[in-house]
């Protein structure tokens, strides 16, 4: 991996070796952890919900949204996910 580092009055390189290859992280199951901040996020919509108010929900993770839509479909909330791969057809749909 090289890296650019940008300075005012020159530019260097620097090199880094990537030493990370994710395996530590293949006994875990990560679509399956949820944050507190997650968690949280997930109580206010149903509550706002139950309150009769629909809910907006900006993100910048699909992996996160989808995770979030599964949830809430889960629960019996009905979810739309739109994201930059969504069809224009499928984010015009109103049902």
């Amino acid at each position: 991996m090289e890296i650019l580092v940008f300075g005012t009055s020159n530019q260097r390189r620097l090199k880094k070796k990537n030493v990370s290859s994710g395996e530590v992280y293949k006994k875990y199951d990560l679509a399956r952890i949820k944050s507190p901040k997650f968690e949280m996020g997930i109580d206010l919509i149903d509550k706002l919900v139950s309150q009769g108010k629909k809910v907006l929900v900006w993100g910048m993770f699909v992996g996160t949204m989808q995770k979030m839509t599964d949830t809430l479909n889960g629960m019996g909330i009905k979810t739309t996910l739109i994201y930059g791969a969504t069809p224009k057809q499928d984010r015009e749909k109103n049902d």
